[in-house]
């Protein structure tokens, strides 16, 4: 068992690295949120097939993964301002923060797409019932767009904590394997 001055060592030493690893991510996107990697030419080798990023957030008491997490917290922002319209909240969780499909989304919109049960939390809990209508909240997060998501977030008061970073996966993005992105 590492004593404590041997554990807070290697944590400021993760935490250390993975600011670096963050900088170098905020470097390689594009001023309108696009990702500057060529996915198509990026080398793959079967030590990494099948590795992704499996980091858990804490937000008020309860530990997620990244879908769950957005779902908790428009919840949480639905709860604190019951009033809130579906063109509120698209307003507040505007579309860039997620990327093509939007953080949340209009009921009759959404199920024009035909895979949007996999797109979109649909199941009874989940969707999100407004005075104006129903909304479900997207499911497709990954670290290419969370990130982004928790830093907007936290600034209107909702603490989002990461509970356990994964450096592996990020090993695995600066040394070529962006599948996940």
């Amino acid at each position: 068992m590492k004593d404590n001055s041997s554990l807070i060592l290697e944590l400021w030493e993760r935490v250390q690295r993975l600011e670096n690893e963050m900088e170098l991510l905020k470097r390689s996107i594009q001023p309108k949120g696009e990702v500057k990697l060529d996915l198509k030419s990026t080398p793959r080798d079967n030590a990494t097939q099948g590795k992704r990023d499996t980091t858990k957030y804490e937000f008020e008491g309860k530990i997620y993964g990244k879908s769950r997490l957005v779902l908790a917290i428009v919840k949480a922002y639905v709860k604190r301002y019951p009033a809130t319209t579906r063109t509120d909240l698209k307003r507040f969780f505007y579309t860039k923060l997620q990327g093509s499909f939007g953080v949340v989304e209009n009921k009759e919109i959404a199920e024009k797409y035909s895979d949007y049960e996999k797109r979109f939390f649909t199941k009874q809990e989940d969707v999100i019932a407004l005075s104006d209508g129903v909304v479900f909240v997207c499911t497709q997060w990954g670290i290419g767009n969370i990130n982004k998501f928790i830093d907007y977030v936290n600034k209107y008061g909702f603490s989002v904590t990461t509970k356990n970073f994964n450096p592996d996966f990020f090993d695995q993005l600066l040394n070529g394997d962006h599948r996940r992105i």
